[in-house]
């Protein structure tokens, strides 16, 4: 969660200090999603590979995007994009939490200086199986065109955001 907060207070702070005053500079917003929303399409590739460090940033992309989206909500846009957007990202979320929490659980445990039973890594190593497999089919229903196309949508809208009036916005969830 902390990733996230710092995340979306540099969003406000970046709108905040002026860094885009006209309205080609609308553009830069529409880029600043863009790059996120393309971090974490590479990043969910290579989660696929199930390697405990992918999965954290895949993690830490969509906890950025999901601050963004509520920074948009900020936005008033005549667009519903967001909360799709959000609503498919929360299946891969929920189901990467579960699995990393099992991977860090296993990793502190082998370094620990504990002698471990090894019933408990056998019960750890089939529930990490099963949120494993449960992660990789959620990764196959991940429907990537269908996520590229609200973000089509979404950055189509932001560029009809209105600067002067976010900055306004801005100082209102600040203070």
């Amino acid at each position: 969660l902390s990733h996230a907060c710092n995340f979306l207070i540099l969003c406000i702070l970046y709108i905040k200090t002026g860094k885009m005053q006209s309205k080609e500079e609308n553009i830069g917003l529409s880029s600043f999603y863009r790059e996120r929303f393309d971090s974490f399409l590479n990043n969910l590739s290579l989660a696929k590979q199930i390697k405990e460090e992918d999965i954290h940033k895949l993690r830490v992309d969509i906890k950025y995007i999901r601050s963004l989206l509520l920074l948009i909500e900020e936005f008033d846009l005549d667009t519903d994009a967001g909360s799709k957007l959000l609503k498919q990202l929360n299946c891969i979320f929920n189901s990467a939490c579960k699995l990393r929490a099992l991977q860090v659980s296993k990793s502190l445990l082998l370094n620990s200086n504990v002698d471990i039973p090894s019933e408990i890594m056998l019960v750890l190593d089939g529930r990490m199986n099963v949120s494993v497999e449960k992660f990789g089919a959620k990764w196959s229903e991940f429907e990537i065109l269908k996520f590229k196309k609200g973000v089509a949508s979404l950055c189509s809208s932001l560029n009809q955001v209105n600067i002067s009036e976010l900055k306004i916005k801005t100082d209102s969830i600040i203070h």
